[in-house]
């Protein structure tokens, strides 16, 4: 128990402490109201708290002076600033009582630290009126406004009163709320929260304290009582308050709300969406007069408008329309009435309710609008005839009011009512006419004024009655006044007026003068049934008379100079005409001031200019007579101008001469008569004259001489006679009807002159009108074309209507006919050429050399006609050669890799192999589609060749008689037996030795199914048949699937083919060395693609312009991943426009020029920048790269070409001793450690991490992954970048303490690992989350310590792995199943020391040394000068390279390393690196040679199927050799199809079952294309500027054949916006045209054709009249032509459905049916049977020797015997069947063999030597019936010895 002395307790009372006192251990003071002992000996500082916060020197602990002994509390009165205060001190600080918690010593401001206190007690403080820059505590009260506020935080006071309270109205809440009236609202006044201040008439309070603007913020106040106060008129600019009244309009109106600004008017209308300002306190009116637009109108407001006055519902702003008042929300009528506003006035505004007078009536407006009479929209009153109907008839006139102008004439009855004049009876009045207008009656029996030239004018002609009277004015007007000849009928028809003409013809014959010029718009009619007969004129005068007619002309040019010149000319007696001397006269003066007028006269005349023009067309006239007539020199050619000419000298000398006709025509008869007058002047010679005279002025005045030259063939025809010369020559709209025409004649052309016929020389009875040239618009066709109806025309090698585009420039250049008959001998019933168009209805040839005859360009539509007897029906021959042909180019690009067959077979009948006709080119993807019998196959394309052999292409040569050679072997029968190096042949079987040594024999079914070898040698006798591989020259098998055990027992089940021995030879192999980094081993090797993005690349600068900005190119960012770009605008610069082109050159892009992305602008903004808004790209990233790693450092190296080689820095140090490439970026890993190094150049690294640190050996990529798997732990990890991994381990196979996963490799969508220690293989797959692994034993080898396995790769549908001692594992079902092998020596015995090996593209290349062997005795250092290599890992051949090395990494790689061929053309090489410390390493070039079968097909080679395209082959391909004994023809191949990214045989996953060769098909669909060389009947040209239709003509460059388009295919439109077309084609293309991709290809659509339908060909080929002397035809021996129907000549084309004299129809050459016996030939060519189900036939024939197919049977029995039935397949099967079975006499064949039993001709035996077993009693009779042998052998057979006969 402890013990104290309570005596020995002392304290010492000291009071209140003091400063500066000495005070000891136990003293007790009292401080601030509580009482402290002293705990240490001290004197007390200044502060009680400094002694307790005393820290002695040395330490770190305060040492306090005193210890509380009892807590108390200090009044301190109010708090004040810079005091010291402790825990308990109470103070007051605004209305609250506060106690101190912390001591502290105050600052100026007590919010600062009210942490420091506690409320003691809440109180409040009144402090008055608030005032500015006060400092205000919590609980002090203030009056403010009319309010008391209690501060709840404080704060200093705003610095003064202007911000007011307010501006810490948050320190405040509402004590004590009052309102208080503080006067009127006055401006700039700080009013407070409740606040009450008069405004308007209502009584406001404040809401929100504020200093007044200028205008009353109305949301600062609420209304508190509302009034009211009127303001009068409402004003925009004025403030107005709630209750203020004003009137607005003709309403009244009060405020709702304070505000500026707030139509009255609008704001009630926004009820829906807005704040309503006004209320309608009054509605009234206000008169606002007329309304006139532009005037702004107010709710109330009333204007006049028209006869309707009208209230404003809204305020209204004018838009200058006079239409608002039909806006029934603006406007509202208050009163209908009317507004008289006199007669009616174009040009005036009329308003609703207007009224006007017109015509005597009285009309009221319905409708605002203008007044009108302008054409098209004539809006009077009554029926104006353009359907406004703007006014109602309010007072109707009397009819008499019609009558209104001056020469109206008054009339009833008419059709149209209301017609201008109001009345309602009928238009009462018809207006005066103008100056060359004539009153008409129409056909419904109104009357009316037309122009003159629009009246239908008949011309009559009479042969016999009529007068060609050029003085009478009425002659052939009047129809008692016809005139004689049809040529004078047209010449007044062409009177230049632009009316319907009608020649009419009586019956009669008509000679005429030919050519007859039918004018535009004029028919030249015939009587009925074809009375009117036309024929050319004969001869009227002699040829003697040109010379007259010379001086004639002569005279005439001499006295039309003197008129022309103005002198006078002295006439000839005899003349009784007057010279005209032409004046014009001008009257002036006769005005105000002036007495009389003055005359002017002025003398009017040519020039000598003129008078030598006059010259010159007499010279034509002269020379083109003297051609004509009498056969020398040559005609003139004609010219002239569509316009006239108004030049002054010409015109005048055309009046001058005009006006003199008769006198010239006088003084030339006069002179004739004077001078010659032994000259018998014709009759008609004054006539001549006039027409001279008229042609010489129209010549003048168009420039021209064709009508001077026009009268020249009509004089030449006086001499001739006219039957040499075209009848009719048509114009635009005219015709020729009802006419019989005879007499038109011409000779044939010599024989062999054309290529088909003798064409005729005669004239044409119809053709297009020439005039002076093609140019000539008066002569072309533009309205409608001339139409020839009801016409029979009869001649001799003449032509019925000729329509020869080229006479025309421009117009439809076409004649249309209808019951238009031929009889012409030999002659031609329509020709059409030179793009000439006819149309043909009824027409009907006879006798014609050709009936119809379309030819360059022409083109012939007939319908329901005939061409009968002559020589040729129709014919189309060439094309126009006027047109611009269409350019194209051959595409032979747009299809897939073909593929000809699927080689199938074996136990399950799996897919073997695919045999492509063609492997395609430009491959990154493909997939492929079975069809056929089987099922679960499944493939990927992993491979795609470069250099490679796309297609064996068969050609045709020099030595070959045709494509394909001749001869070659195609054997095949089933098999005996056979074993691993032999077969022994059918039993049948009767080669020799020579006929198969060197072919190939392949089994195609049954065991052994796939295996292939070389004849080595054969016995013809036993049959047996010795074989060698062809891979290697030994005795044995190879295989389809190279490696596949060979069959040990071929059987009888086993087929077996012989077929042509196609051997390719490899490709050169070369090497060369390159050099690496110094000092450097390596780790491992790989090339890939590379991946980087570019980031705002400069382009180049526009083209375009800019306004008022500063042009700047446009930069771009460039993503290339692999060989692609992807191209994003960045900015779009300034200056630009379409079209502009920039290019981003490739040397910035990881690549050269070759890799350039070259940029289109196809959009640019169209502003002041024309910045680029949109552009197309185009170009090619540069290829990859090969990249090697150190195996010890941080050294990678990295190069584009293989030969240049630059230095990169890894992560980290170490040995990075594997790399993978893929995903457009390389990743290695690094022995013993989890680190991996990315990169997506090879330049840039980056570190990463393993899931685990692991001895990690491998590395590869596959299927978008990287996979690396370890040598312990069975650990394997992935990823898709390399950048963050995945743990998915290999389960244990085992012992897992040795599965030391050393190699892992990719192919067929598998990953597959070998161990390192054990015979095991895992094959893992990736199913998009993880990798599911199997293992599998790989029992290869029979020592088990020998389990090496360190290097693996895919490749041709295999895995290869060896051990660094030779041994070899191969699987061929993706690592489950393995074969042994062994990698060669090269002395046959010595084991090399194997480092690395590497497949690519149809290749495995292995690397080695000899490790210090010795091989064939010599000692070694280890390295070689060779590497091996091989097609399937298991024949290895040897490869001597430029130097040694002990090679080590092998990595193979495809760069891009031609320069200039745009960026894609790889080139396949191989990189090794030596495994010593050197630069000296190697580059080697090399690849596989292609393998195929030769397809024979009737001897010769059909295609040759490749079933490899090879590798790395020069441009000029592969060499070849054929080797067949039998062949008589040899093969060409074109081998140089040599292409990048060639389809090789694709991974077989499941090769699938049940598939047979036969019926197996495969297609083939990817980004890449077949080259196929068009062939056959099917062109695809691309670049089309259109799509066209059948029957162009197509050529091809550098091909002289002329193609016609039969069929067209639209394949769809390219980017270019043109058009992709597959053309059928006649003839079929050839394989010695060589159509190669983008030739050029022109193509002409306008050909000459003949489009024919419902026409007769009767008797064509019979010849004309002469030869058929028709009608004694049918009495006489004679023979038609079918063949002649239809010609078609240089790509013309002749379109018909026809028949022939016996009925027979054939529609073109594609379908006929032959009347009298039913039979139908249908072209296969054209008719696409496919999808019919049943298609009963008469009869089919069969080629051309008449033999009829009536029926296709199934009956096994054969039993209708007869010619017309064909059996099928499974009938003859079924006869065979059963006569084999049963026998049967009718069986008639030499031998046949039954399984290895042979039957026939003499003998029973056995083909494979065995005992034929005859297991029934056999009887044997007849004479012949004989057995020989022993009597014993005799007792076995027979039954008795009775039965020998």
């Amino acid at each position: 128990m402890a013990e104290f002395k309570i005596s020995r307790i002392r304290y010492t009372w000291e009071g209140a402490w003091t400063a500066a006192t000495e005070y000891n251990k136990d003293d007790v003071v009292e401080y601030n109201g509580s009482s402290y002992i002293c705990i240490r000996q001290h004197t007390s500082s200044a502060s009680f708290n400094t002694d307790q916060t005393y820290t002695p020197p040395g330490e770190t602990l305060a040492t306090p002076a005193w210890k509380s002994m009892t807590e108390g509390q200090n009044w301190r009165s109010d708090w004040q600033a810079s005091t010291d205060y402790y825990p308990g001190d109470i103070v007051r600080y605004g209305g609250y009582l506060w106690i101190n918690t912390t001591a502290y010593t105050s600052t100026s401001d007590f919010d600062a630290n009210i942490s420091n206190w506690a409320i003691y007690a809440t109180t409040i403080d009144w402090d008055g009126a608030w005032t500015p820059n006060t400092v205000y505590g919590i609980g002090d009260l203030v009056k403010y406004g009319s309010t008391v506020y209690k501060c709840i935080t404080g704060h200093t006071s705003a610095a003064d009163s202007a911000t007011g309270l307010e501006a810490n109205q948050a320190n405040w809440e509402i004590y004590t709320q009052l309102k208080g009236y503080v006067g009127d609202w006055t401006d700039g006044y700080r009013y407070k929260y409740n606040d009450l201040v008069s405004y308007g008439g209502s009584l406001l309070r404040v809401t929100t304290g504020h200093t007044a603007a200028t205008n009353l913020n109305d949301a600062n106040f609420a209304t508190e009582v509302p009034g009211g106060k009127a303001k009068g008129t409402w004003v925009l600019e004025d403030y107005y308050a709630v209750g203020d009244v004003v009137m607005h309009g003709g309403y009244v109106y009060q405020a709702l709300t304070n505000h500026i600004g707030q139509v009255p008017g609008d704001s009630i209308y926004q009820l829906g969406g807005g704040t309503q300002h006004w209320a309608i306190v009054h509605k009234g009116l206000r008169l606002a007069g007329d309304w006139a637009p532009g005037t702004n109108y107010k709710t109330g407001d009333v204007v006049r408008r028209g006869g309707y006055t009208y209230v404003a519902l809204l305020d209204t702003t004018s838009d200058g329309s006079s239409l608002d008042y039909l806006d029934a929300g603006n406007w509202e009528i208050l009163v209908t009435g009317q507004s008289f506003k006199n007669a009616w006035t174009e040009g005036d505004t009329y308003a609703v309710g207007d009224v006007v007078t017109y015509k005597g009536s009285a009309y009221k407006c319905n409708f605002e609008h203008v007044a009108s009479n302008a054409a098209g929209g004539q809006n009077f009153p009554g029926d104006n005839g353009e359907g406004y109907n703007y006014w109602d008839t309010l007072l109707e006139g009397t009819s008499q009011a019609g009558l209104v102008n001056p020469g109206d004439l008054l009339s009833f009855g008419l059709s149209r009512t209301n017609v201008g004049d109001g009345s309602t009876l009928g238009a009462t009045n018809i207006p005066k006419g103008t100056e060359g207008h004539i009153l008409t009656v129409q056909n419904d029996s109104s009357a009316d004024y037309e122009q003159y030239a629009r009246i239908p004018k008949i011309i009559y002609v009479d042969p016999y009655k009529g007068v060609d009277d050029t003085n009478d004015a009425d002659a052939g007007i009047d129809a008692q006044k016809p005139v004689k000849s049809i040529r004078y009928a047209l010449e007044l028809a062409d009177d230049g007026e632009d009316n319907h003409k009608t020649v009419q013809l009586t019956t009669g014959v008509y000679e005429e003068l030919l050519p007859l010029i039918v004018p535009k718009k004029t028919v030249v009619l015939g009587d009925e049934v074809r009375s009117s007969t036309v024929r050319p004129s004969t001869a009227t005068l002699t040829s003697a008379d040109t010379t007259n007619r010379l001086v004639i002309l002569t005279h005439l040019q001499q006295v039309a100079r003197q008129l022309i010149l103005n002198q006078t000319v002295s006439k000839t007696a005899g003349n009784t005409e007057n010279q005209v001397f032409v004046i014009d006269r001008e009257v002036t003066g006769g005005g105000v001031g002036v007495d009389e007028e003055i005359i002017i006269e002025t003398p009017i005349f040519g020039d000598t200019a003129a008078a030598d023009r006059v010259d010159a067309v007499i010279a034509d006239f002269v020379q083109y007579y003297t051609y004509a007539v009498n056969g020398t020199g040559t005609a003139p050619n004609k010219y002239g101008q569509n316009a006239a000419t108004t030049a002054e000298n010409i015109v005048n000398t055309g009046r001058v001469l005009l006006a003199n006709k008769a006198f010239l025509a006088a003084e030339i008869a006069a002179y004739m008569t004077a001078f010659y007058a032994d000259y018998e002047q014709p009759s008609d010679l004054t006539y001549d004259i006039e027409r001279y005279v008229i042609a010489i002025e129209w010549d003048l005045k168009y420039i021209s001489n064709y009508k001077t030259q026009l009268e020249a063939v009509y004089y030449s025809n006086k001499i001739n006679g006219s039957q040499l010369t075209d009848m009719f020559r048509v114009r635009d709209a005219c015709g020729v009807r009802n006419l019989s025409i005879k007499g038109l004649t011409g000779t044939l052309n010599p024989a062999n002159v054309f290529e088909q016929y003798q064409r005729p020389t005669g004239p044409s009875c119809v053709s297009l009108d020439p005039g002076w040239g093609p140019a000539h618009e008066e002569c072309w066709i533009i309205d409608r074309s001339p139409y020839i109806q009801n016409v029979t025309n009869s001649g001799d090698n003449c032509t019925g209507q000729k329509i020869d585009g080229s006479l025309h420039n421009g117009g439809n250049k076409s004649i249309v006919s209808n019951d238009f008959t031929q009889v012409l001998s030999d002659g031609i019933g329509a020709h059409v050429l030179n793009n000439g168009r006819a149309e043909l209805v009824s027409v009907f040839t006879y006798y014609c050399q050709v009936g119809y005859l379309a030819e360059r360009g022409g083109i012939i539509r007939a319908t329901n006609g005939n061409n009968s007897y002559g020589f040729i029906g129709a014919l189309a021959d060439g094309n126009d050669p006027t047109e611009t042909p269409i350019t194209a180019k051959v595409d032979s690009r747009n299809n897939q890799a073909q593929i000809q067959r699927a080689f199938a077979g074996e136990v399950n009948d799996e897919i073997l192999a695919l045999e492509f006709l063609h492997c395609g080119q430009n491959y990154t993807t493909a997939d492929y589609t079975f069809i056929g019998s089987g099922s679960q196959v499944d493939v990927v394309q992993e491979e795609f060749r470069d250099d490679a052999l796309f297609e064996a292409r068969i050609v045709t040569g020099e030595a070959s008689a045709a494509a394909g050679g001749g001869g070659f072997t195609l054997i095949g029968n089933n098999a005996q037996s056979g074993d691993t190096t032999s077969i022994r042949l059918a039993a049948s079987d009767d080669n020799e030795e020579a006929n198969l040594l060197g072919l190939r024999i392949l089994i195609t079914s049954g065991p052994g199914t796939g295996q292939y070898a070389e004849v080595k040698s054969y016995n013809s006798i036993t049959k047996q048949l010795q074989v060698k591989k062809e891979s290697t020259g030994e005795d044995g098998w190879d295989h389809i699937i190279p490696g596949t055990p060979s069959e040990t027992l071929i059987t009888t089940t086993s087929a077996y083919r012989f077929e042509p021995r196609m051997v390719f030879d490899p490709p050169p192999f070369s090497s060369t060395n390159v050099s690496l980094a110094a000092g450097t081993t390596w780790g491992d090797l790989v090339f890939g693609e590379t991946r980087k993005n570019f980031t705002n690349i400069v382009g180049d600068p526009g083209n375009g312009v800019t306004v008022d900005v500063i042009p700047a190119t446009a930069t771009f960012n460039v993503l290339k991943e692999g060989r692609d770009y992807t191209v994003t605008l960045r900015s779009g610069g300034a200056g630009y426009t379409v079209g502009d082109t920039i290019v981003l050159e490739g040397s910035g892009l990881l690549g050269s020029d070759d890799n350039n992305v070259t940029i289109t602008v196809t959009e640019v903004s169209g502003d002041s920048t024309n910045s680029i808004t949109a552009f197309t790209y185009t170009g090619t990233g540069a290829s990859g790269r090969y990249v090697a790693v150190a195996s010890t450092g941080t050294t990678a190296n990295w190069s584009n070409n293989g030969t240049d080689w630059e230095t990169a820095q890894l992560p980290s140090s170490g040995n990075w001793h594997a790399i993978a490439a893929g995903n457009d970026r390389f990743v290695a890993i690094k022995e013993q450690s989890n680190e991996v190094a990315v990169s997506e150049d090879g330049q840039v690294w980056g570190a990463y991490t393993l899931p685990i640190s692991s001895d990690w050996s491998d590395i590869a990529f596959g299927g978008g992954i990287f996979v690396a798997v370890s040598k312990d732990g069975g650990y394997a990890a992935f990823s898709e970048t390399g950048t963050t991994w995945t743990l998915a381990n290999i389960p244990a196979g085992g012992d897992s303490t040795f599965d030391q996963w050393s190699q892992i490799a990719y192919g067929a969508g598998k990953f597959v690992a070998v161990s390192q220690s054990q015979n095991l293989s895992a094959v893992g797959e990736y199913n998009g989350s993880t990798i599911v692994w199997n293992t599998y034993i790989m029992d290869v080898i029979a020592d088990s310590s020998q389990k090496d396995w360190f290097k693996l790769a895919y490749g041709n549908n295999r895995f290869v792995a060896i051990a660094p001692t030779g041994e070899v594992a191969y699987s061929l079902n993706n690592g489950e199943t393995w074969y042994p092998s062994t990698m060669p020596s090269p002395d046959g015995s010595t084991i090399l020391d194997w480092n690395d090996l590497a497949y690519g593209q149809g290749l495995f290349i292995a690397t080695v040394d000899t490790n210090g062997q010795e091989i064939s005795g010599d000692p070694t250092l280890g390295p070689v000068d060779y590497i091996y290599q091989s097609e399937d890992g298991i024949n290895w051949t040897k490869k001597t390279v430029v130097s040694e090395g002990n090679w080590g990494q092998v990595a193979f790689g495809n760069p891009d390393i031609t320069t200039g061929d745009g960026g894609d053309n790889r080139k396949g090489q191989w990189i090794i690196l030596n495994e010593d410390v050197t630069t000296t390493h190697l580059k080697v070039t090399t690849g596989r040679a292609a393998f195929g079968r030769a397809n024979v097909n009737a001897g010769r080679i059909a295609s040759v199927n490749l079933i490899d395209p090879g590798s790395g082959y020069p441009a000029t391909g592969p060499t070849y050799t054929v080797y067949d004994p039998n062949n008589t023809g040899e093969l060409v191949l074109d081998t140089t199809r040599i292409a990048d990214r060639v389809l090789a045989q694709p991974s077989w996953r499941n090769r699938g079952s049940k598939y047979k060769t036969s019926t197996t098909t495969v297609t083939v669909t990817g980004d890449g294309f077949a080259d196929i060389t068009p062939v056959g009947k099917f062109l695809t040209v691309k670049d089309m500027p259109k799509v066209i239709g059948p029957g162009a003509q197509l050529r091809l460059a550098d091909n002289p054949e002329l193609y016609t388009v039969v069929a067209i295919e639209n394949e769809g439109q390219q980017d270019n916006g043109k058009f992709l077309l597959t053309f059928r084609v006649q003839p079929e293309l050839k394989i010695e045209n060589d159509v190669f991709h983008e030739q050029g290809v022109t193509i002409n659509t306008r050909y000459s054709q003949c489009r024919i339908t419902g026409h007769d060909y009767l008797d064509v080929g019979t010849g004309g009249f002469v030869e058929t002397n028709y009608p004694a035809l049918y009495s006489t021996t004679y023979v038609s032509y079918p063949e002649n129907e239809v010609q078609e000549l240089n790509g013309g084309r002749v379109f018909y459905a026809s028949t022939d004299q016996s009925g027979n129809f054939r529609c073109g050459e594609l379908f006929a049916v032959e009347q009298a016996t039913g039979i139908v030939t249908i072209s296969a060519d054209f008719f696409d049977l496919n999808g019919l189900s049943e298609l009963a036939l008469g009869g089919i024939r069969v080629g051309g020797t008449g033999t009829v197919i009536r029926e296709f049977s199934t009956d096994p029995l054969f039993t209708a015997d007869s010619n017309n039935i064909v059996p099928t397949q499974r009938a003859i099967k079924a006869y065979l069947t059963n006569r084999l079975n049963v026998g049967g006499a009718d069986l008639l064949t030499a031998s046949f063999i039954a399984g290895t039993v042979k039957v026939g001709p003499n003998l029973i035996g056995n083909s494979a030597n065995l005992t034929v077993q005859v297991p029934v009693i056999m009887d044997f009779k007849g004479p012949k019936a004989g057995i020989q042998g022993s009597m014993l052998a005799q007792n076995m057979f027979f039954r008795s010895f009775k039965n020998r006969e």
